[in-house]
């Protein structure tokens, strides 16, 4: 399933303006791969950072897990790209310099409880990516995950940027929650 989102025609005029580099194509694209796009709602999720972000096309591929982002310039894909990790999903760039930056805020230490924000969990696919992912972190016990609500607990004795690093690498993006 592909979501497309396409360029109002005011920003096609100033593509036209900018020359033709950038009316033929010549922007940034920036693929990310690994995206977790489990279901309607997550594609849904990203259309909705589609709708904010101008200058910029999404394409969300479920079946692929992959969000294409084509932008007029390398620092709007930059943004698109910042959009789509605030919406709490992570995937790898295949862009040398446009990257999901790491905003997570995990200490690389041992700690019994890590409370995260920002994850899209909107059904039981997403919390049981949480749990398939966290389970193969060393330490990890049990997590408060649940659809539709974007914080949850991880609670073990396990290494904080390990287990971040485990949802990214399922597809999901992660802050630590500041109280």
């Amino acid at each position: 399933m592909a979501v497309s989102r396409t360029i109002p025609g005011c920003l096609l005029l100033c593509l036209l303006i900018a020359g033709p580099a950038a009316a033929s194509g010549g922007g940034t694209r920036v693929t990310l791969s690994g995206v977790h796009l489990c279901c309607k709602a997550c594609v849904k999720g990203v259309q909705k950072v589609a709708a904010q972000v101008n200058g910029a096309t999404f394409q969300a591929n479920a079946d692929a897990g992959t969000v294409t982002v084509t932008a007029i310039s390398t620092e709007l894909a930059q943004k698109a790209i910042d959009a789509v990790a605030a919406a709490g999903f992570h995937g790898r760039s295949d862009h040398e310099s446009v990257k999901v930056r790491d905003d997570s805020g995990a200490p690389d230490k041992t700690v019994d409880r890590l409370e995260l924000e920002g994850a899209h969990l909107c059904c039981g696919k997403c919390v049981r990516a949480v749990n398939d992912a966290l389970a193969k972190v060393k330490g990890f016990g049990s997590t408060t995950a649940e659809k539709k609500k974007s914080t949850f607990t991880i609670i073990g004795n396990f290494n904080a940027r390990a287990a971040v690093a485990a949802l990214n690498k399922a597809g999901l993006h992660v802050r630590v929650r500041q109280p």
